[in-house]
């Protein structure tokens, strides 16, 4: 019985799809000029078999979009990238804005260290400042700090004294 069921499930699936296709005899049906036609080649009889999916996207459809800015370098919408040669900004390229920012001020940066969106910045300052130009030094640097680093919550410790 189930062998039976198998064969004809079988056969179903064969005969079927092949009933079903636009063949040399639905053309003189549909009142075209049949019998001569030409069988298509491989990348005309694709799309119907698989469709268009991952693997055969680019050859059913090729498109140049070899201009398009997103192209130029591939832009991060996920976890992982697949692209190894594209210009993607990482904590070390913050780290040296946060030198720079700190040089522009005045001050010696030392380090920097980072936990989410909190930054913590050491320097070291000018050892002739007085106290009050000092801190008003520090207040400078924590506005430029917030005007050029907005995604992290900068705190700034000056460790020498001056």
């Amino acid at each position: 019985m189930k062998k039976q069921l198998f064969t004809g499930v079988l056969c179903a699936a064969i005969l079927v799809p092949a009933g079903c296709g636009a063949g040399d005899g639905a053309t003189e049906a549909q009142g075209g000029h049949g019998g001569t036609q030409e069988h298509g080649n491989a990348q005309e009889i694709t799309p119907g078999l698989f469709g268009p999916g991952p693997i055969n996207h680019r050859t059913i459809n090729p498109q140049d979009h070899s201009d398009h800015p997103l192209n130029q370098g591939e832009i991060n919408n996920g976890t992982s990238f697949t692209t190894l040669d594209a210009d993607r900004p990482d904590i070390g390229d913050d780290a040296d804005n946060m030198h720079y920012i700190a040089k522009e001020n005045g001050f010696t940066p030392l380090y920097v260290l980072y936990g989410g969106s909190h930054a913590t910045v050491y320097v070291n300052g000018n050892q002739g400042w007085s106290k009050q130009e000092r801190d008003n030094k520090v207040k400078e640097l924590r506005t430029a700090y917030e005007q050029n680093t907005p995604r992290y919550n900068v705190e700034v410790h000056v460790l020498n004294d001056g």
